[in-house]
């Protein structure tokens, strides 16, 4: 998995130095709970991406973008919700499922 946090640039930054942000402990954090998740730990996750709000979204193989948000506890249980989008018959059409919100929202192709 790759885990992509943003930050602000950095000038002072050179080869060889260590950077750590809240955005990549965060990403780590969300990469356990996916093992762990009924649904995502079948899933080949293509990457994990944190922008500067802490939101996170994940990649699937399929280029499915799953919208976390930055409660990702409560909004990966979401995902049992309407995990039949993922089916083999119907993920094709799938662009992306956005767990931010009260009700999950699927867009299609």
């Amino acid at each position: 998995i790759i885990i992509e946090a943003q930050f602000s640039s950095l000038n002072f930054l050179r080869i060889g130095d260590f950077y750590w942000n809240e955005g990549v402990e965060n990403g780590l954090k969300l990469a356990k709970n996916i093992q762990n998740h009924p649904i995502l730990s079948k899933e080949i996750i293509k990457s994990i991406k944190i922008d500067r709000g802490l939101n996170m979204i994940i990649l699937l193989a399929d280029d499915i973008e799953i919208l976390v948000g930055k409660d990702t506890s409560d909004n990966l249980i979401k995902l049992t919700n309407v995990h039949e989008v993922l089916s083999p018959e119907k993920r094709s059409q799938v662009k992306y499922i956005d767990l931010r919100f009260m009700n999950v929202v699927v867009k299609t192709k």
